[in-house]
């Protein structure tokens, strides 16, 4: 268990700092990104890095994924130019390798059956020897 804690820090920082790279290339002097769109990248990251944070690495992707489509929207809107785009894609490209950093959470589960035998009807204990009808039901004319 420690192993895997330890293991998910560690990815986690990585994440972090590839998420710091993202963030920095959404949005600096000049970047080539407009300050709202900035803000919306910026916002995107946080999520990304909260998710990361905790371990979930399927929540940190698909934030990862939902930050590359306001991406590709706020470039089609002219909001982002082109070098900005590429230099937020390959920082997204980069924290994508880093998630699979992250140990994913496996369960073990254990199920137990139990047999009991019983001796056959007619056979055990249940009725007298020689009687032929069922225990408990006689016929009464």
């Amino acid at each position: 268990m420690r192993s895997h804690r330890v293991a998910r820090v560690a990815a986690s920082v990585v994440v972090g700092a590839s998420l710091a790279m993202a963030g920095a290339a959404c949005g600096s002097t000049d970047s080539g990104v407009r300050p709202g769109a900035a803000r919306t990248l910026h916002g995107g990251v946080q999520i990304v890095r909260a998710a990361a944070s905790v371990g979930d690495r399927d929540a940190a992707a698909s934030a990862l994924a939902h930050l590359e489509r306001s991406l590709a929207d706020l470039r089609a809107d002219g909001r982002v130019d082109a070098g900005a785009e590429a230099r937020i894609r390959r920082a997204i490209a980069t924290v994508r390798a880093d998630l699979a950093l992250i140990p994913t959470t496996t369960t073990t589960t254990t199920t137990t059956t139990t047999t009991t035998t019983r001796p056959e009807h007619g056979k055990g204990h249940d009725e007298p020897k020689g009687s032929k009808e069922p225990k408990g039901r006689k016929d009464h004319d």
